[in-house]
């Protein structure tokens, strides 16, 4: 996976005169894709599974879109949001 970290800080930066999202980052993304993930946000990976969990945008084929917020998680191996689990019941309710 092509992950570009700390996004929240850079998203704005320019190098030599060139936007580093519009400018440089969309164009690359033309037959890949990018994973960009705001600081807290983090990539889980176990075997057969790739979850992100928070904050995160795809950009592929020079489309940028939100693809999970914070608190939530997001499947790249289904390419879906994963619902969040119900909490879990205590065991001591009721006594």
């Amino acid at each position: 996976y092509n992950i570009l970290p700390h996004y929240n800080a850079v998203k704005n930066d320019v190098v030599d005169g060139l936007r580093l999202m519009e400018d440089i980052t969309y164009p690359d993304s033309f037959g890949k894709t990018f994973y960009a993930i705001v600081d807290g946000t983090y990539l889980l990976q176990t075997e057969g599974s790739a979850v992100i969990h928070g904050e995160a945008y795809r950009i592929h084929d020079g489309i940028f879109e939100q693809i999970c917020v914070r608190g939530k998680a997001f499947s790249l191996t289904d390419g879906e949001l994963i619902p969040k689990p119900e909490s879990p019941v205590s065991l001591q309710a009721g006594m």
